[in-house]
C-alpha cells in the first residue's frame, strides 16, 4: 500500500489474492484482483464476489455466497 506523510490512502491499485468460499458445499475459489488502497476489507471481498457473479456462475446474497454447481441445485 502507498500512503502519503499524513498517512491518508493515496488511491494506488495494487492486486490482492481474494478467496470466496461456498456456504453449501465448502468449494473454496481464490484469483488476484486489483483493489485500490482506499478500500476497505468489505469493498475488497465485493470485488470478489462481484467477479465471481458475473463470470463464474456464482450466486452471492448478503446472507450466503453459493458457487455454480450449488446455485443450480433447489434449497429450502
Amino acid at each position: 500500500m502507498s500512503y502519503t506523510d499524513s498517512d491518508q490512502p493515496t488511491g494506488q491499485r495494487y492486486p490482492a489474492r481474494i478467496g470466496v468460499f461456498c456456504d453449501q458445499c465448502g468449494t473454496t475459489v481464490e484469483h488476484d484482483y486489483i483493489v485500490s488502497d482506499d478500500m476497505g476489507k468489505a469493498e475488497r471481498y465485493e470485488v470478489a464476489r462481484n467477479h465471481l457473479t458475473e463470470n463464474e456462475g456464482w450466486v452471492c446474497t448478503p446472507w450466503r455466497d453459493l458457487c455454480q454447481s450449488c446455485a443450480s441445485k433447489p434449497h429450502p
